[in-house]
């Protein structure tokens, strides 16, 4: 994985508490949100808090840890945030990143699948 700069690491562990703190809420939606100024590192950011999440999930008491992401991005910057999870994620079995190619033969999401379409495929 690469290595985070201090202000990176602190928001994805505040991403993290927040999450767990949310997942714990029972019947209620609540908005999980990472924003960052352009060239702050969000998909460094928001890679590393998945690979965590997929890690820690089954230490947290009373959590399902059976989970799927869908990563949705304009245009075709899926292929890009795909391509740059794809080199992050190279010596790890714990996050699988796919497209929709890869949903043709069987459109199910498994366990700790990272999906990456674009805004336009959701219609």
């Amino acid at each position: 994985m690469h290595i985070l700069k201090e202000f990176q690491e602190k928001a994805v562990r505040n991403l993290l508490t927040y999450t767990y703190e949310a997942l714990g809420e029972v019947a209620i939606q609540i908005p999980i949100l990472l924003e960052a100024p352009t060239g702050s590192g969000k998909t460094v950011m928001m890679a590393d808090f998945l690979y965590n999440l997929v890690d820690e999930l089954p230490q947290q008491p009373d959590l399902e840890d059976n989970v799927a992401f869908i990563w949705i991005a304009p245009n075709t910057l899926h292929i890009q945030s795909l391509k740059s999870l794809q080199k992050l994620y190279a010596n790890t079995a714990k996050l699988r990143t796919i497209d929709l190619s890869d949903l043709s033969n069987n459109p199910v999401l498994n366990p700790n699948d990272l999906l990456f379409i674009n805004w336009s495929s959701v219609d």
